[in-house]
């Protein structure tokens, strides 16, 4: 069957086509007609075919959370051992890795983001190194872009970038999961004689960021 036939049946089941010879149909134009097709009339029934159409609207928002876990307290204490020897300096304290960060990102098109990282104070005559591990994705618990780890030799005040080019992501939770990060600290012979004794808390903050 032939379009204007399915239309031309469609009229006629819907009875929207009237025939009235003896009495005519006076169209707006003035015309007299026997014929007036009601194309309202079709509205109020559905044509059932072999195929059909709805509409759906998916909605997917942008968001980024972060968050640090450890294997035992996030609080870290680190001890400089003073020297049994005469002439000897203080003995750097062994590196840590106890905190992962986890981390889910959903970006826009072409985007990409950062965490970044920074203390609020800096101990005079101590260098903190902080470094990012690649977040390990398996696609069990954890899928997408989880971004590039990297070294922050020296930490400051100041945001520095640590993992770079973080795309749509989920990492998974909890210890052993997304970047594991190692503090190492040392103390530089140039900076030596700015070393005081004293316990001197700080705050290191990580922050995921649009680029």
């Amino acid at each position: 069957m032939t379009v204007s036939q399915k239309i031309a049946s469609l009229l006629l089941e819907t009875k929207a086509v009237k025939l009235s010879p003896a009495q005519p149909f006076k169209w707006s134009s003035g015309w007299n007609s026997p014929i007036y097709c009601d194309n309202r009339v079709t509205l109020s029934f559905a044509q059932d075919d072999n195929d059909d159409t709805h509409a759906m609207s998916i909605v997917i928002t942008e968001h980024s959370l972060l968050d640090i876990e450890a294997t035992g307290s996030p609080s870290i204490t680190k001890t400089f051992a003073s020297p049994t020897e005469a002439g000897f300096g203080l003995k750097d304290p062994a590196a840590n890795s106890i905190i992962w960060l986890n981390y889910s990102s959903v970006v826009s098109t072409g985007e990409t983001r950062t965490i970044k990282v920074k203390a609020s104070a800096v101990v005079p005559g101590v260098n903190i190194e902080v470094t990012a591990a690649n977040a390990s994705i398996t696609g069990n618990n954890n899928a997408g872009t989880p971004g590039v780890g990297s070294k922050v030799a020296t930490l400051s005040t100041v945001d520095q970038d640590l993992i770079t080019g973080i795309g749509s992501v989920y990492t998974g939770n909890g210890p052993n999961s997304g970047s594991n990060i190692t503090y190492k600290l040392s103390t530089p012979n140039a900076n030596y004689g700015n070393i005081v004794a004293a316990t001197t808390n700080i705050t290191i903050t990580y922050t995921i960021t649009n680029n």
